[in-house]
């Protein structure tokens, strides 16, 4: 906001001094400054009212900006109303107790009756059910009243007609369609005013018919008959078309000019009143039915939010500002998030445009991240959870559909919040009360990371950040040993990592949940985890997307219950944001999840295309599969080696790896190796596959497409048994046609003696490969057909104790850095390890627990959990 420069910016002591000196100048003879000279006291006597005066005149900018402000229509909002979802429960003994209806308006209370709520809308209890069952309906309630047909006065005919309620302020429900209602009587000529009269919605009060006019934001635009008004909620003033909204107008002497409501007829008004902070109840508080339901209990099993007090006007100024930049219409995402707190209940938000984060992002699509109010001693997930209440969120997206350009599409969700512990000691004075300082810091930390509070979407949380909080409590004299814990990070047993090659600063983990990292494994968020508080077990065996279709990605686990094992393949086609099969969403219910159940083991999938569409081909130890997402019905059993029943058998015996590509010349490869040494087979496109030359007889364990400028190869690596050496891999040319380079395959062997070769990566033309015992090695067949030397067993990979060797290699991915060099990935039982020196040194990137700095995923905030603080005092005492 601007600072406006004072008109006049002398005071009290610049008065005086510039008085005495004109004393100086032309009455040299006064020569007594002495305060208890009469003239000099006259002198300071005017210096004070100059300075009053002054003082006076400097406010002028101010008032000025409040009276632009209003114009503006900016002005402090209206309190708004708090609600809750109510629960009624019918008593047992009401089984034969007929229809019992809850009546819309039936007001519950607190046991004090000071707070009271009236439900919205009608519910009735099921007529037929079972004996000794709990018969519960929920009805959304508010905390207001409703005032019915309040007469406000009668109308004179003129422009700019203004009535005012006698219960205000009306309160603010930006979003409700009926929360404030203004009708004008009718009288025997209106039938003949034109066509839009007869379109308002009639209603008959006392013997008199009346037309409902429609609330606007602005009479900008609008024709002078217009049947509209506009209401200042916090004065409770109802405004009709004033003269100068429709002075333009005038000049279309074809068209019929009313003013407003006609010379005296009957105006009245429909509005709620009341709310308020003393709405936001907690669970259990209301009772007691005061509008009596036979047969009939209530309670609010989850707590009330969205009340608010009349807006400070300090913050209507601050958010005056932000008038100027939109007034009917949100076009920047700033603009969208201020219509967002606009809804009650709603702290903050962050909006953001789609394409600016996601490789499938399509222009004119912005996401809308929303946070609710909260308490700041009550962040916890059940809290923030029942905080985040489908209404409210129906509520913002609303009024976000109502101010948005026509063309763009909004996504409104939730922000992600990740819950952060964290432990300090602190030494503090010895005469401190040690209670009273834990509670202070406990609530300034608090504060700090509230979801609802202002600490940044995405900003990591720095060590100093937190020393800067405890330290500036006076009685503390140093804080030290702090430590954070997430709880919410690939920490141990990954046996996948993939790298997105669409997005190229985005990796994958599989292992106990599925996780992603959007900024080069910095930060890790779960994004799939669907056995999560259930007595099933799942661990996630591999993830892949598609190099050449931005968004899709597949991910499969295998599931454990009961005794039973089942594989599960998910989809996502957002990227791993959502895992839901919106194509079956359902109006007012979520999407199911987008997966597929498998009774054998998949090892490996890969996406492809055919006909245009996207094809995840599945590898599995009965059979190869195919699911075309075209239809998304069911997968489909792929014939290798031929469609004769021997064949089949064949294929039966399983696959043990799987790899696609996109040639440069537009032809889709998919490669497939079968168990047992049995061979590799690759088709182009939808055709049929063919036996590679050379590859039966060898294990192989994995399969990758590698593009070095304007070739293609295929890698295959070898598994070896126990403790051989191996034979490390081997490499084939793909030509444009699809068919093997005729020279064949390529050993790469020199320099491998670890054991299994797991898993592939490429960066331009470097080539990554994870063995059993020697990390993750590195080649260039372009220029040196020989991998790279192990790294030392201090490279910072924890060491297999019993073998004093390094971890077998469970997934592994290179990708780009800050720098020239790229990252390497590894992952492994310990978790996830990256190296910025092409596998010499390795730092782990996977933990939960930090003494430095925490990483937040973008767009993501903070949410307190558990804080100890350890006090002792200067002599060493414990508090």
């Amino acid at each position: 906001m601007l600072t406006y420069p004072p008109l006049d910016d002398r005071r009290y002591d610049d008065l005086l001094r510039e008085a005495l000196a004109l004393i100086d100048e032309r009455c040299p003879q006064w020569t007594d400054r002495n305060a208890s000279d009469p003239g000099i006291t006259l002198v300071e006597l005017f210096a004070h009212l100059t300075d009053i005066m002054l003082y006076r005149l400097n406010r002028l900018p101010e008032k000025v900006h409040y009276a632009l402000l209003d114009l503006l229509g900016v002005a402090p909002r209206a309190p708004a109303p708090a609600t809750v979802t109510l629960t009624f429960r019918l008593s047992p003994q009401a089984v034969d107790a007929g229809r019992l209806v809850i009546p819309r308006g039936t007001a519950v209370s607190d046991k004090s009756g000071s707070v009271t709520f009236h439900t919205l809308s009608e519910a009735a209890f099921p007529q037929r059910h079972a004996p000794d069952t709990e018969v519960t309906v929920e009805v959304r309630a508010l905390h207001a009243e409703r005032v019915e047909a309040e007469v406000l006065g009668t109308g004179t005919g003129a422009f700019g007609q203004a009535h005012t309620v006698r219960r205000g302020p009306i309160l603010r429900r930006p979003v409700a369609g009926d929360d404030l209602r203004v009708a004008v009587e009718l009288g025997p000529d209106d039938s003949a005013q034109g066509r839009e009269k007869s379109d308002l919605e009639k209603v008959r009060i006392d013997g008199r018919t009346f037309a409902l006019w429609r609330e606007v934001e602005s009479f900008a635009g609008l024709a002078p008959d217009a049947q509209v008004f506009a209401a200042d909620r916090l004065r409770g003033t109802i405004i009709f078309m004033p003269s100068a909204a429709a002075a333009g107008a005038l000049a279309d002497q074809t068209r019929p000019s009313r003013a407003g409501p006609a010379k005296d007829r009957q105006i009245r008004a429909w509005y709620l009143r009341g709310g308020g902070v003393r709405g936001n109840v907690l669970p259990g508080t209301l009772t007691v039915m005061k509008t009596p339901v036979p047969q009939v209990s209530v309670e609010n099993r989850e707590p009330a939010f969205g009340g608010e007090d009349k807006e400070p006007v300090a913050d209507a100024i601050a958010r005056g500002s932000e008038a100027v930049r939109v007034l009917r219409s949100a076009v920047t995402t700033r603009d969208f998030e201020n219509v967002a707190r606009e809804v009650p209940g709603i702290a903050r938000a962050r909006a953001y445009a789609q394409r600016d984060l996601w490789a499938y992002g399509r222009p004119g699509v912005v996401h809308v991240l929303i946070v609710p109010k909260l308490d700041a001693a009550d962040t916890d997930a059940d809290t923030l959870a029942s905080r985040q209440s489908p209404g409210l969120l129906a509520d913002v997206e609303t009024l976000i559909r109502r101010r948005r350009p026509v063309g763009v599409e909004t996504h409104v969700e939730w922000a992600r919040c990740r819950k952060l512990d964290l432990s300090a000691h602190l030494v503090v004075s010895e005469f401190e009360n040690a209670a009273a300082v834990r509670a202070r810091l406990t609530g300034a930390l608090r504060a700090l990371l509230a979801p609802d509070g202002q600490w940044a979407f995405g900003q990591p949380l720095r060590a100093s950040d937190i020393y800067e909080t405890l330290t500036r409590e006076p009685g503390v004299r140093y804080a030290e040993r702090l430590r954070f814990h997430t709880g919410d990070a690939p920490s141990e047993m990954i046996v996948d990592i993939h790298r997105d090659r669409c997005q190229e600063t985005t990796c994958f983990a599989a292992g106990r949940a599925l996780f992603r990292s959007l900024d080069r494994g910095e930060s890790w968020e779960t994004v799939l985890d669907p056995a999560a508080g259930e007595a099933a077990r799942e661990t996630f065996l591999g993830v892949r997307t598609a190099p050449f279709l931005p968004g899709k990605v597949a991910a499969f686990s295998r599931r454990e219950e009961a005794g039973r094992a089942t594989y599960i393949l998910y989809i996502s086609e957002d990227g791993g944001e959502s895992w839901r099969d919106t194509r079956r969403e359902a109006q007012g219910t979520q999407a199911p999840l987008l997966h597929f159940v498998f009774p054998n083991e998949i090892r490996d999938v890969a996406w492809s295309e055919l006909d245009g569409m996207p094809v995840l081909f599945i590898a599995g130890r009965d059979m190869l599969q195919r699911i075309r997402f075209s239809t998304v019905t069911a997968a489909e059993p792929v014939p290798v080696r031929g469609a004769t029943e021997a064949e089949r058998r064949e294929d039966q015996r399983g696959f043990e790896a799987l790899a696609t590509a996109r040639h440069l010349s537009g032809l889709h490869l998919i490669a497939v190796a079968a168990r047992e040494g049995l061979g590799i087979f690759i088709a182009v496109g939808g055709g049929t596959f063919r036996r590679l030359p050379n590859t039966t007889g060898r294990p192989v364990s994995s399969l990758a497409f590698q593009q070095v400028g304007n070739e293609t190869f295929l890698w295959a690596g070898f598994a070896a048994a126990g403790g051989e050496p191996g034979q490390g891999a081997m490499r084939i040319g793909i030509r444009l046609d699809g068919s093997e380079d005729p020279t064949g395959w390529q050993a790469l062997s020199d320099g491998w003696t670890h054991g299994s070769c797991e898993a592939f990566d490429f960066w331009d033309d470097i080539a990554i490969a994870g063995s059993n015992r020697g990390g993750i090695l590195c080649c260039r067949p372009g220029r040196d057909a020989r991998w790279s030397d192990p790294p030392a067993i201090s490279c910072g990979l924890p060491p297999v104790d019993e073998r004093r060797s390094l971890p077998p290699v469970r997934g592994a991915a290179i990708g780009p850095s800050e720098t020239d060099v790229p990252f390497l990935f590894f992952g492994g039982e310990a978790g996830i390890y990256r190296s910025a020196d092409l596998g010499r040194t390795y730092a782990e990137i996977g933990s939960d627990v930090f003494d430095d700095k925490v990483p937040l995923p973008r767009h993501w905030l903070f949410r307190p959990g558990a804080i100890e603080l350890t006090i002792t005092s200067e002599s060493g005492e414990s508090l």
